[in-house]
């Protein structure tokens, strides 16, 4: 159990590390991240700027779906494992 629990915790922080990058992402001001690539190039050069926000918030969405029930399972497997 202790095996699933290490992997758990492992996926949480990487999810969390996407997470916090996709949020950067998405800000539209000037001081984010959206202008990685320099000026108008970047992301919003591959994809119009509004499929790029449609795509990053639905991705964003199931990640936080994710890490959710990722939490659940930590926490129902730590319950389980003091109980014992």
């Amino acid at each position: 159990m202790e095996g699933l629990q290490l992997f758990l915790l492992v996926l949480q922080i990487i999810i969390a590390i996407v997470l916090i990058v996709l949020v950067l992402l998405q800000k539209s001001d000037g001081d984010s991240l959206s202008g990685i690539g320099g000026g108008s190039g970047g992301l919003n050069s591959v994809v119009s700027g509004k499929a790029t926000a449609s795509i990053l918030s639905k991705i964003t969405m199931i990640l936080i779906g994710i890490f959710m029930l990722n939490c659940l399972i930590l926490a129902s497997l730590s319950n389980d494992r003091t109980i014992s």
